[in-house]
């Protein structure tokens, strides 16, 4: 297993009796502290996967008693971080920005009010576009591969929406993320995650999970171990 490090924003400032309940939740390898006024969590964390790590992670803050907020990610950035991890001036980055240099359709800024920041995700795909297999492809982001960062900026996204929307509106935009994705490509790593996922306890599901692909009848999840039970089953951290 590998050990992956990153920073959770959580719902609170931590006060005292609160750090024995983070350790007793699972966070041993985790340092609570506050950052510009804002409960942190700094996570050092064995797993599988990236994604495995922020998902035990996430549900052991929730089994102590906060929400996890937003994960630090290095995705949001300017025109002048882009021209700096790209090894050009900004005056250059500008004006591939602008339309006035290179094929166009350069991404737009995912921010207003006079502030243009850019998903450094996006850029580096039209970069790489452009140069197929240039130097992109190596650049890293805030310390962290372009795939480990790319993980993290969704993954943040993900627990904003959680916390500005209902659970009933997020439900409703799910097939805004499944739209483009390929399930007979993806059925294997879907139902090994799941599997997982419930074997430790790692996610809640509510309610019947009757004709769910891959659930059994009454709710367990029919994986090569074998899954059984004798009655009803809530899933939960």
């Amino acid at each position: 297993m590998n050990t992956y490090e990153f920073t959770i924003t959580l719902n609170r400032v931590p006060v005292e009796e609160d750090f024995d309940r983070l350790y007793e939740a699972g966070l041993d390898d985790s340092t609570p502290e506050v950052r510009d006024g804002r409960g942190v969590l700094n996570v050092h964390r064995e797993a599988e996967s990236l994604s495995a790590a922020i998902l035990s992670t996430v549900a052991d803050i929730e089994r102590a008693g906060f929400e996890a907020v937003s994960i630090a990610d290095e995705d949001l950035v300017s025109l002048k971080t882009v021209a700096q991890r790209l090894g050009r001036t900004y005056e250059s980055v500008r004006l591939l920005a602008t339309g006035q240099r290179g094929s166009g359709n350069f991404p737009a800024p995912l921010s207003g009010d006079g502030w243009a920041l850019y998903s450094w995700a996006q850029v580096s795909d039209w970069v790489d576009a452009q140069k197929p297999g240039g130097v992109v492809a190596t650049v890293e982001a805030g310390g962290k591969s372009l795939e480990d960062a790319r993980v993290i900026a969704a993954a943040s996204q993900l627990l904003r929406a959680r916390a500005i929307a209902s659970p009933e509106a997020v439900a409703s935009l799910i097939p805004l993320a499944l739209s483009k994705m390929d399930f007979t490509a993806l059925q294997p790593a879907i139902t090994a995650s799941l599997i997982e996922a419930l074997r430790s306890n790692k996610i809640t599901v509510q309610g019947s999970t009757d004709g769910l692909p891959g659930f059994g009848p009454a709710g367990w999840v029919l994986g090569d171990e074998g899954f059984d039970h004798t009655g009803p089953k809530r899933f939960q951290p």
